[in-house]
């Protein structure tokens, strides 16, 4: 188990326990692990709490989100078809919040996905 992990297990418990599905989960952790998507962190949280014998199944949906990031690939599909008439090589979203939106436009359209982050209040390319 990650170190950072452990020191918010007793958090994660609760929030797990809400029903909060994996993204949800994850974002209420957001600064801790690196190179994470919030729905990865999710998943280590709930996988380190099913290691101590723990375990809390996702709601059918989503208190927090109601699911909304199963419609990514509906949405992303929708911009796909413009986005495919543009002369763009890169498809670029924004760390918080848009990671996930880019990377599924990306797919979809056969481009290179980054993201931007905020290093030291400028902008930064990832």
């Amino acid at each position: 188990m990650e170190e950072w992990i452990s020191g918010i297990l007793d958090k994660g418990k609760g929030l797990a326990q809400m029903g909060l599905c994996d993204h949800c989960l994850g974002r209420m952790f957001a600064k801790l692990g690196e190179n994470l998507t919030d729905e990865r962190r999710g998943q280590m949280i709930r996988a380190a709490l099913a290691d101590n014998g723990e375990v809390f199944e996702k709601d059918d949906i989503c208190p927090l989100c109601e699911d909304v990031f199963d419609m990514v690939p509906r949405f992303a599909e929708a911009v796909a078809d413009k986005v495919k008439e543009l002369d763009v090589d890169v498809i670029v979203g924004p760390a918080m919040g848009g990671i996930v939106y880019a990377y599924e436009l990306a797919r979809q359209t056969g481009k290179r996905a980054i993201f931007t982050e905020r290093v030291d209040n400028v902008m930064t390319l990832k």
